[in-house]
């Protein structure tokens, strides 16, 4: 299964995952950790919006939003579920965030938060997100820590199950890319892009322990250099 058609059988019930577990303490991470270094108001881009939770906390923190997904069922179900924002949130889907029919510099924001670990092309897509933000832009991006604890416990015990035993960890199938912190700087740099914040999450680990042990996503917070 590819990508896109597995996130298309899980649009339905994706949204209620916030609601509990690692989900719900990610969700919470983004509004009390990210949201405060985010510049207010202003137009905004997430690129692989899912059903739009992270969409719709931006619209409700005073911004437009155009969420955009590969997948049409997500993008349906984002566009219900963002009814009550009247307009505030729009969704509309796209071939890819590899290459994304929008215009240059055309965002004051954008975040694109899981996504590129399952695309062929990261660093093409780290370059369209760049591409349609406006100079002194904000982007924020979550990609999976390379020295992950947790995902190797994940795939250690995948490795043990049956492919129709392995439940909640069949996206390590298809999650591919990791970085560590040095890995994306370089990215960002080759796009563009400068990172000026740089935070860990786990939805097992205190942020304690992550001194010692790589936790399992790694949030980077860039601004796109002003042309001189």
């Amino acid at each position: 299964m590819d990508p896109v058609a597995y996130h298309d059988a899980l649009a339905a019930g994706w949204d209620r995952r916030y609601l509990r577990g690692g989900f719900a303490r990610r969700a919470d991470f983004f509004v009390r950790r990210i949201l405060p270094l985010l510049p207010p108001g202003g137009h905004w881009l997430d690129a692989g919006c899912g059903s739009g939770t992270f969409t719709r906390m931006l619209a409700q923190d005073n911004r437009t939003v155009l969420g955009v997904d590969a997948s049409i069922a997500m993008v349906e179900e984002g566009r219900r579920l963002a009814e009550p924002l009247g307009g505030r949130a729009a969704f509309e889907p796209v071939a890819t965030v590899e290459r994304l029919p929008l215009p240059d510099a055309s965002f004051d924001g954008v975040i694109c938060l899981s996504v590129l670990e399952y695309l062929a092309q990261p660093q093409a897509a780290l370059n369209e997100l760049a591409r349609v933000l406006r100079p002194g832009g904000i982007l924020v991006v979550s990609v999976p820590h390379r020295r992950s604890a947790l995902r190797a416990i994940q795939r250690a015990l995948a490795a043990f199950r049956r492919p129709r035993q392995a439940g909640g960890v069949a996206y390590l199938a298809l999650s591919q890319f990791a970085v560590a912190p040095s890995g994306f700087a370089g990215m960002a740099a080759a796009a563009g892009l400068t990172v000026s914040a740089q935070l860990g999450f786990d939805p097992v680990m205190p942020g304690a322990v992550q001194v010692l042990l790589a936790p399992s996503l790694l949030y980077f917070v860039c601004r796109k250099e002003p042309v001189v």
